[in-house]
């Protein structure tokens, strides 16, 4: 396999366990070491990567595409954010993560320049997916789960202070049965007025129906007549 400008890329997407879904616009972890075509590492070397993600195939159509100009450290290596890059088509907010699959392609200058190299595509599995998981629509509420046993009785509560006392209930004093009103009455004397059929109560003025007889009521049936 020929390699363009005897350089090379060990693309490495991490687990992608970094992802970070909190930030807007949300963005990716990717990882990887520069090497030239003799396998050595290209040490603290400024490189400019471009990253586009391709909808349907590994030749699909870019749906976002950035360049990002990084340094590799002491052992070749480069840590970027995709997302945080310099933005050249989409959004990765705007991805719709249903409709793919979706594949990652990797060009490098390693230069720094933009005289980009294609190293590779790789199809995205799942990490990614999350953005869309994070974000997608909430699917339908549960069964009711089974209800549980009773907890236990708490402890009794510290008790109350006491009430304020109510008021002195009202007594009568039944004087008895008379034809009219008993003279000089005090308060709540009562009595049953034997012609109008009537109780009353003296409510300190005057004397009030208590209560009253009720109506006679209808006459029984005849009984049969007894033997003689």
């Amino acid at each position: 396999m020929k390699i363009k400008k005897n350089l090379f890329i060990a693309i490495f997407i991490l687990v992608l366990a970094n992802l970070l879904i909190a930030q807007s616009p949300a963005f990716f972890k990717y990882q990887a070491v520069v090497r030239n075509a003799s396998g050595v590492t290209l040490q603290t070397q400024n490189v400019n990567l471009k990253i586009s993600l391709l909808q349907g195939s590994a030749t699909g159509t870019s749906v976002f595409s950035e360049e990002h100009a990084v340094t590799t450290n002491e052992f070749g290596l480069v840590n970027i954010e995709i997302g945080s890059g310099s933005t050249q088509i989409g959004t990765i907010a705007g991805i719709d993560w249903a409709n793919g699959p979706y594949f990652i392609k990797i060009e490098l200058d390693a230069t720094g320049g933009n005289s980009f190299v294609e190293m590779g595509t790789t199809q995205l599995l799942s990490v990614p997916y999350a953005l869309y998981a994070a974000s997608g629509t909430e699917g339908p509420q549960g069964i009711q789960g089974v209800q549980g046993p009773a907890g236990q009785d708490g402890q009794q509560g510290v008790q109350g202070e006491q009430g304020v006392a109510g008021q002195n209930g009202i007594s009568i004093l039944w004087l008895g049965t008379f034809a009219a009103s008993p003279a000089n009455p005090v308060l709540n004397n009562a009595y049953y007025n034997s012609t109008d059929k009537k109780s009353y109560v003296f409510d300190g003025s005057t004397w009030q129906i208590l209560a009253q007889d009720g109506a006679t009521g209808a006459q029984g049936i005849q009984g049969t007549q007894g033997l003689p």
